[in-house]
């Protein structure tokens, strides 16, 4: 009777040492996959920090773009203004804006020149 009780005795040490067992190496197994999973994490936000910077740099690309496109508009639109002023001038019956200063030109050269006959 005693080796029968010393035989459980060792089988259920024996049992308990396997339970140990199994249990550090799933402690073991868990630790891995915390530092994995640590890891992925820390290269998520890390990708993510990039994105959000590209997306900054984007949206400043697009103000840019956009505030030179209106600068192209508005310039575009002087111009045509300008030209349908002249027009308009024109069609004044006194010609366009340059023709008008060169007649003021004319008409002062012709008062320098009558001043000195």
């Amino acid at each position: 009777m005693k080796n029968v009780v010393t035989k459980l005795k060792w089988q259920m040490k024996r049992g308990e040492t396997k339970l140990a067992d199994f249990a550090q190496k799933e402690v073991t197994q868990y630790e891995e996959q915390l530092a994995a999973t640590k890891e992925h994490y820390d290269q998520a936000t890390t990708r993510l920090e990039e994105l959000e910077l590209q997306m900054h740099e984007m949206r400043l690309k697009w103000k840019n773009l956009k505030t030179q496109h209106l600068a192209e508009m508005a310039e575009k639109n002087a111009e045509e203004t300008s030209q349908k002023m002249d027009k308009v001038i024109h069609d004044m019956s006194w010609g366009s804006v340059s023709d008008y200063h060169e007649a003021q030109k004319q008409r002062d050269l012709a008062e320098e020149a009558n001043k000195k006959s």
